[in-house]
């Protein structure tokens, strides 16, 4: 059976198109939505959103069914699950498309995510935390002994953030400060946890992560289904630039995608003020994340979860 897998992410859809019986991975793909756009404060989805989400899973259906896709299984996070009109936006996407839509509370997101990014990780990775930044929420989970001891689901998605701050361009003194305050009185349980659950190794699923990657090393391909290491200096230095710069800047950057350049200087913040509070000494990166995560859910469970059929 080959599936279609759809995280429909607050920031992005993303598509992977899964071989079950080679378990073999065919096609991935992400485009750009922003369902949340001037919709966080007022936890709504515009009409223009769902409509721009229409036209990207059409495009998603029709790579779907290039690669011999016979189902999806699509999965709604952050920017849907706290959305007011989340059951219209549903029904919307049903109606429009024929894709039902699986909304998943952030516990539910996060034990998805710790299965996708668990499965690149060896024997020798014993305790970390696992760090998920988004659109619209970032997902924690404490690992210890190679097993899930804590995991929530924040409102800090990058793209809330932005609304929330209003930052100038670059951040200024004020920005910096309102943020920090945000962070400080949000990431209260998360620094308790640590507390509890002592760990120096933190690995950043997918997204923000990927673009930090992508900027260290854009004239390297980076390998498939890894956790690859970050050097610690290099990258603090990358996020001290991120979050000093101007969106022009952003912009011109070699290894960002046009898409993050609006949000991944938030991440940097993001970044920086976790490892000021508690100064890991090792930062990695995983490719695989909730897609991936789903992959193994499936696997073990086939029918968990509502599918589409093609």
């Amino acid at each position: 059976m080959i599936t279609a897998i759809l995280d429909l992410g607050s920031n992005t859809f993303n598509l992977l198109v899964y071989d079950f019986e080679k378990e073999s991975m065919l096609f991935s793909e992400k485009l750009p939505v922003k369902i949340g756009q001037s919709g966080y404060k007022e936890k709504t989805i515009t009409q223009e959103a769902m409509n721009r989400s229409t036209d990207v899973l059409q495009k998603h259906l029709e790579s779907a069914k290039v690669f011999g896709a016979t189902d999806i299984v699509a999965f709604g996070t952050s920017a849907i699950r706290s959305a007011n009109n989340k059951n219209e936006f549903v029904s919307f996407i049903k109606d429009e498309t024929s894709i039902e839509i699986n909304v998943i509370n952030g516990i539910q997101e996060a034990e998805l995510i710790y299965q996708g990014v668990n499965q690149t990780l060896s024997s020798r990775d014993q305790d970390y935390l696992i760090m998920d930044i988004g659109g619209g929420s970032t997902e924690f989970i404490l690992v210890k002994d190679q097993n899930p001891v804590w995991m929530h689901s924040f409102d800090l998605g990058v793209s809330r953030i932005l609304e929330y701050v209003k930052p100038k361009n670059p951040l200024n003194q004020v920005d910096n400060d309102k943020l920090h305050e945000l962070l400080e009185l949000e990431l209260a349980p998360l620094m308790k946890a640590l507390e509890d659950f002592p760990i120096k190794t933190l690995i950043g699923a997918s997204g923000s992560f990927e673009s930090f990657f992508s900027m260290l090393n854009f004239d390297e391909q980076k390998s498939i289904g890894k956790v690859l290491s970050f050097e610690s200096e290099r990258l603090m230095k990358l996020m001290g630039e991120l979050v000093q710069s101007t969106l022009e800047e952003r912009l011109n950057r070699k290894g960002l995608v046009k898409m993050r350049s609006d949000t991944i200087h938030l991440a940097a913040a993001l970044c920086l003020y976790l490892q000021k509070q508690y100064n890991f000494t090792q930062i990695k990166y995983s490719d695989y994340s909730l897609k991936e995560g789903v992959i193994m859910n499936l696997k073990e469970n086939t029918s968990i979860w509502q599918r589409s059929l093609l």
